[in-house]
């Protein structure tokens, strides 16, 4: 597959990947205001808004130099850059790599006390240490919490929303805007 074309595939899957994490999301929100009793429907729809956001970072950034140079018509096109929260994979990797984050947790808990899978504000509770709370959704500030860490889904949602909204307006106007520009490179 040449370049040009392998950008315009990528960059269809980059507008997928943003409905899915959009659409998530959306779902997440419905399911707050339900208020269903279920918690793994909640943690599925956080866990596929993570998994769809890190797999935007990795179409735009890649995973090596080479794979960055080779994206780069594509974050020009779409005026990504390299301070957008989007390009963040560690809350995706808390989630994926769970094993090493509990075996952190148990190395440097001093009384072992652990908070998983919560669903309320920090301030709520008293006596647990920042490392001790491991995927807490905080409500009042739509974050998610892990490890001392918390993740913002709002900025999140303005990147996606207006990534996707550029690659449909190219799409309806430049059919194929992406091989188009990095021939001219």
């Amino acid at each position: 597959m040449s370049i040009d074309r392998e950008l315009d595939v990528l960059a269809n899957e980059l507008e997928f990947q943003c409905d899915i994490a959009v659409k998530s999301y959306v779902k997440l929100i419905s399911y707050m205001q339900s208020q269903e009793e279920d918690n793994d429907i909640f943690w599925l729809y956080i866990s596929s808004f993570l998994n769809a956001t890190a797999n935007i970072s990795k179409i735009l950034w890649g995973s090596n130099k080479k794979i960055y140079e080779k994206r780069k018509p594509l974050r020009e096109t779409l005026n990504i850059t390299s301070d957008m929260k989007i390009k963040e994979r560690i809350f995706r990797n808390n989630f994926e790599h769970i094993d090493e984050r509990i075996a952190k947790w148990s190395r440097i808990s001093k009384n072992k006390n652990i908070v998983i899978n919560g669903f309320f504000d920090l301030h709520m509770v008293q006596g647990i240490e920042p490392h001790e709370f491991i995927r807490i959704y905080q409500p009042s500030k739509h974050s998610l919490y892990f490890m001392g860490e918390d993740y913002e889904f709002e900025p999140i949602l303005k990147e996606l929303t207006e990534i996707r909204n550029k690659i449909k307006f190219l799409n309806a106007h430049h059919p194929s805007y992406f091989s188009r520009k990095s021939s001219e490179l």
